[in-house]
């Protein structure tokens, strides 16, 4: 698929690839512990509180407790109470999970008043706003990974595995842009003359009338990779029609 590409490139691209899969994998691992802990723990709590027998025990620090019968039990908070915790050695009563070593306060959860599913979707929507920081933060990480991983933005990835033929283009302008490893390349390609902001990988920048060769999606709104014997460039923008005559520099 990606075959087309000069092997520097293409190990950085089946990097990048692989990068974004291990984020992704990580991302949807995250969210379904997350999901799990504070979501589908909650509605089971719910559940249980009002079928379960409660149990007598004493609270013990970090959150634990030990039964009558001496066990000694990890305790689930709520997200909406963990805050406040009984004294060290106080009474409570607890409901223990089945199947579970681990059991949860009485006083911290009230009993399902209808059925499960919609209690799942109110907590879905009471956690909305942590659940966005969340995947926000998971995202950026994401991000962050394939762009390490890639040496460029993740974004043209979705051009460059289409596995299309390169095509030639002649360089027919540069210009420096106000950020130091940035730059507006022009090329024309046939009769069509397209733009787009790269950072150059390599010690020797493409010199105007050089023949790059691009993969990718060439045309307007698509993101490609050029490249010639001695210097590369790393897209940080998509392709576009220039609005303006680029002043040769």
């Amino acid at each position: 698929m990606i075959a087309h590409l000069p092997s520097a490139l293409r190990r950085r691209v089946v990097l990048g690839v692989v990068a974004a899969l291990l984020a992704g994998s990580g991302a949807l691992a995250g969210a379904a512990v997350g999901i799990h802990h504070s979501v589908w723990m909650q509605v089971r709590a719910e559940a249980l509180v009002g079928s379960e027998p409660h149990l007598v025990a004493h609270y013990r620090s970090e959150d634990r407790v030990r039964l009558q019968d001496g066990r000694v039990l990890p305790l689930w908070r709520t997200e909406t109470t963990m805050e406040a915790s009984p004294n060290d050695g106080d009474e409570v009563r607890v409901v223990r999970f089945p199947g579970d070593d681990q059991a949860f306060l009485v006083s911290e959860v009230s009993p399902a008043d209808h059925p499960v599913v919609l209690r799942a979707i109110d907590w879905l929507w009471f956690l909305a706003f942590d659940g966005m920081r969340f995947f926000g933060f998971v995202l950026a990480l994401a991000y962050g990974v394939v762009r390490l991983a890639l040496g460029f933005t993740p974004m043209a990835l979705p051009s460059l595995l289409r596995g299309r033929d390169g095509v030639d283009a002649v360089v027919v302008g540069w210009a420096r842009l106000a950020k130091p490893d940035e730059v507006l390349v022009t090329v024309a390609v046939g009769d069509v003359t397209y733009q787009w902001t790269t950072r150059v990988g390599s010690d020797a920048p493409p010199r105007l009338g050089d023949t790059l060769r691009m993969v990718g999606r060439v045309r307007d709104g698509g993101w490609v990779l050029a490249w010639t014997d001695e210097s590369r460039l790393l897209p940080t923008g998509p392709l576009h029609t220039p609005d303006a005559e680029v002043v040769r520099t």
